[in-house]
């Protein structure tokens, strides 16, 4: 965590309760799924397979992040919206919002199906360079440390 960053712009300076912890720190449900994901994307996407992925370059990079801000983004808006309706809420995303002191990992907590939800709309930085012929595995790093680093500064 990155504490001496985060510190200084700290909006509450205690720690969460133990309630709280313990159900963000619930790592299986991702933990198995990713990677699973993954195993499940290669199985139906044979444009992401060894033959069709080229060097990693700024094209692929740009149709990445071209994925991500105009695929990503708006599903997610649209999704995040349909999550807060009354009983999917009450169903699935009240889990979310009963952190009382938000952390990084409370933005990354989800029930399994809102996870499963979340890897699907998540693939399309990849899908979309794939489907124009220039994925690049180098992506995969990149991305998620982008992302990463972006889900930090949003919920520190």
């Amino acid at each position: 965590k990155l504490d001496w960053l985060a510190e200084p712009t700290r909006v509450q300076r205690v720690n969460p309760p133990a309630e709280q912890h313990e159900r963000e720190l619930d790592w299986d449900g991702p933990l198995i799924l990713s990677p699973l994901a993954f195993v499940l994307v290669d199985a139906v996407t044979p444009w992401l397979r060894a033959e069709h992925v080229v060097p990693f370059s700024l094209e692929s990079v740009v149709w990445c992040f071209l994925g991500h801000y105009l695929m990503v983004e708006p599903i997610y808006y649209a999704f995040h919206r349909i999550l807060h309706m009354g009983a999917v809420y009450k169903a699935s995303h009240v889990h979310h919002h009963t952190s009382t002191v938000t952390e990084a990992i409370s933005g990354t907590s989800h029930p399994m199906l809102e996870t499963l939800g979340y890897l699907l709309n998540f693939s399309f930085p990849f899908l979309l360079p794939a489907w124009v012929g220039v994925f690049s595995y180098g992506l995969v790093p990149l991305y998620f440390v982008w992302f990463d680093a972006m889900n930090c500064i949003g919920h520190c």
